[in-house]
């Protein structure tokens, strides 16, 4: 039971984060927000979601701050900034605002929720996160197929309204699952958990080089992630082929998350470096499309790469990190995925209004590979600190 409330949880939060994460930026263009404009509210909403994400982190490990009150209180929060677009939204501060504290809580929730997977493993073994993220895939597939229909067909209004309703709906699994968990809640035993920040990363040169690396290439990803509408509209696609293509990328994604599950360990210890290759192949193919289907090839490398990535990391910090950091080290690795997103999403904004698409993916291409280099050196030979 607890296994199925898990991955219901999973579903429901990628189908908020599909609605918020492949169409605000249709949303706010729709409204006349310029490209610029829409880079820096997406840099700032990646700014707070990755403070928050490591204080977070930081005072759950310390036991300051239990799991789940954390969780809710985000998860609250997100659900007032949508309800407050349902009720105003105009090309004005606030309507960017509102949009800031969604990408943030939004952002700050998914490795809370990843901790949420470490507690339930302890009173259900059974438990694997690899096929919860997966269905979550494939709920972010469908609903990314769902409004891409219905914003063409109606119109970029309906996506405020469906994060409010995706997450609404989160809110009594996560009050039934804490039910469950409540008597191993990190807050009531982090004693040993004393480690700051700094000696933390003072103490894992390794670990904080290869957070170097993914900070780097997701700066590349997310960009391309949040500006994907630019591409499609590029190759002279539409919302609805934004959201077919979103369908496809979030269904291509599964397969490897499967079978990452049930993999060898050796093999597992080998698969976080294989996708940090293909980032930078997936974004260099992504560049070269000339049409929307080829666009669509291009994205058969997002399993190689974002799809094996996603568990791969997860289970690397479990090997590497001492438990007793283990929420920072949790935290730390889903922050970094988004901190070099803050600059990079403003200043693909800026290019996005001087230079041409394929330029500017070309750019982001050349980044991806820095970063993969990074993370090979960062997990070179045995998996040390």
């Amino acid at each position: 039971m607890n296994r199925r409330k898990y991955t219901l949880l999973q579903a429901l939060y990628w189908c908020s984060a599909a609605s918020l994460f492949c169409f605000a930026v249709s949303f706010m263009r729709a409204l006349g927000f310029s490209n610029a404009q829409v880079g820096l509210v997406a840099a700032l909403g990646n700014l707070l979601g990755f403070s928050g994400s490591i204080l977070l982190g930081a005072e759950i490990d310390r036991g300051r701050l239990r799991l789940f009150s954390a969780a809710t209180a985000a998860l609250g929060l997100l659900i007032a900034a949508a309800c407050s677009l349902v009720l105003h939204s105009g090309r004005d501060l606030f309507t960017g605002l509102f949009l800031i504290i969604c990408f943030a809580c939004s952002l700050s929730l998914n490795p809370l929720y990843i901790k949420i997977a470490g507690l339930i493993q302890k009173a259900d073994s059974d438990l694997s996160f690899g096929l919860s993220r997966g269905v979550g895939s494939l709920a972010f597939a469908l609903t990314a197929l769902a409004m891409g229909a219905l914003v063409q067909m109606l119109s970029t209004s309906i996506i405020p309204i469906a994060i409010v309703c995706t997450a609404v709906i989160q809110l009594p699994v996560l009050l039934s699952l804490h039910r469950v968990c409540a008597h191993v809640d990190l807050g009531e035993k982090k004693e040993e958990g004393k480690a700051s920040l700094l000696s933390f990363m003072r103490a894992m040169p390794r670990f904080c080089l290869l957070l170097l690396g993914i900070a780097v290439i997701f700066a590349a990803n997310n960009t391309v992630n949040n500006f994907l509408i630019n591409v499609v509209q590029n190759l002279r696609g539409n919302y609805a082929d934004l959201g077919r293509l979103s369908f496809f990328s979030a269904v291509i994604e599964f397969p490897a998350m499967l079978a990452y599950s049930r993999v060898s360990t050796k093999m597992r210890k080998r698969c976080l470096r294989l996708s940090l290759l293909f980032f930078p192949i997936k974004l260099l193919a992504i560049s070269l499309a000339g049409s929307v289907p080829a666009l669509f090839a291009a994205y058969l490398f997002h399993g190689l790469s974002f799809g094996l990535y996603t568990p791969a990391i997860v289970d690397y910090v479990e090997r590497t990190v001492p438990a007793a950091d283990s929420a920072k080290g949790q935290t730390m690795t889903a922050a970094a995925a988004f901190l070099g997103t803050i600059a990079a999403t403003l200043a693909g904004g800026i290019m996005l209004d001087r230079l041409s698409v394929q330029s500017v993916l070309l750019i982001l291409t050349l980044t991806a590979a820095f970063g993969a280099v990074l993370g090979l050196l960062a997990t070179r030979n045995r998996e040390q600190n």
